[in-house]
C-alpha cells in the first residue's frame, strides 16, 4: 500500500512540474526583443524614445569636388560680407570656423501666392543634388564624434547645410533663406523679397574640427 502510495505521489509532482519545466525552456531560448524605449525599474516605458546610434560614416566616402552648379533659376554673385563658415559646424555644442566661398542671389517683388514655390525649388534642387552625390546632414567619424554643419530656423529664415567625407577631410554646403522681419506682432506682408545664400568650404581635415571643438 505504502508503495502504491509513493507512485501516485510521485506521478502527481511529474505532472505538476511539466508546465513549470516547459515555461522554463521557452523563457531561455525565446529571442531577444529589443524595445524603443526604455524600461524602468516597474517595466514603464519611459516618455523619451531610445535614440539609435549614427551609423559610422567615415567609410562613406564621396568626391568633395563634386558640387552641385549654383541653384539656376536665380542670379548669383560673390559675397565677400559675413562668411556662413564662421561657425560653420558644430560638435557637442562647440562651433568651429571653416574657411570657403560664399554667394549671394535675391529674388524680388515675390507675390504670396508664388512664395512657396520659389523657397521651395531652391531647397529642393540642393537637398536632391546633393543627395544623390553622398552627402549627408550629419557625420559620425570613426573616433565616435558626431559633427553637424550649421542649422537655424526662425520667423526670418533658415540655414541647414551638408557634409563630405573622404579619407578624414570634408567639406561642407551650408544653404540660407533671409525672409523679410515677421513674427507674432509682425505678419509676412507681400509682395516681398528673399535672399538665399550658398556656401562652400574649403576641405579641412576632420581632425582640424575635433580639436577646434574641444
Amino acid at each position: 500500500m505504502e508503495r502504491k502510495l509513493f507512485y501516485i505521489i510521485f506521478w502527481l509532482l511529474l505532472i505538476l512540474d511539466i508546465p513549470i519545466i516547459f515555461f522554463a525552456v521557452q523563457l531561455i531560448t525565446r529571442p531577444v526583443s529589443y524595445s524603443s524605449h526604455i524600461l524602468t525599474e516597474t517595466n514603464r516605458a519611459l516618455l523619451t524614445p531610445v535614440i539609435p546610434h549614427l551609423p559610422d560614416q567615415s567609410a562613406k566616402t564621396v568626391d568633395l569636388s563634386d558640387i552641385p552648379p549654383l541653384y539656376p533659376n536665380l542670379i548669383w554673385i560673390t559675397d565677400t560680407s559675413e562668411l556662413l563658415g564662421k561657425s560653420g559646424i558644430y560638435r557637442e555644442g562647440n562651433s568651429a570656423s571653416i574657411s570657403g566661398k560664399q554667394w549671394v542671389a535675391s529674388k524680388k517683388g515675390i507675390a504670396p501666392t508664388d512664395m512657396d514655390t520659389v523657397r521651395t525649388g531652391f531647397r529642393k534642387y540642393y537637398d536632391t543634388e546633393l543627395t544623390k552625390r553622398g552627402w549627408y546632414t550629419q557625420l559620425k567619424t570613426s573616433s565616435g564624434d558626431t559633427v553637424i554643419p550649421l542649422q537655424a530656423d526662425g520667423p526670418g529664415g533658415s540655414i541647414w547645410g551638408y557634409i563630405g567625407s573622404d579619407n578624414n577631410v570634408i567639406r561642407i554646403v551650408l544653404l540660407e533663406e533671409k525672409l523679410p522681419p515677421s513674427g507674432p506682432d509682425v505678419q509676412l506682408n507681400c509682395p516681398c523679397d528673399v535672399t538665399f545664400t550658398v556656401f562652400i568650404s574649403d576641405t579641412i581635415p576632420i581632425a582640424t574640427i575635433l580639436s577646434q571643438t574641444k
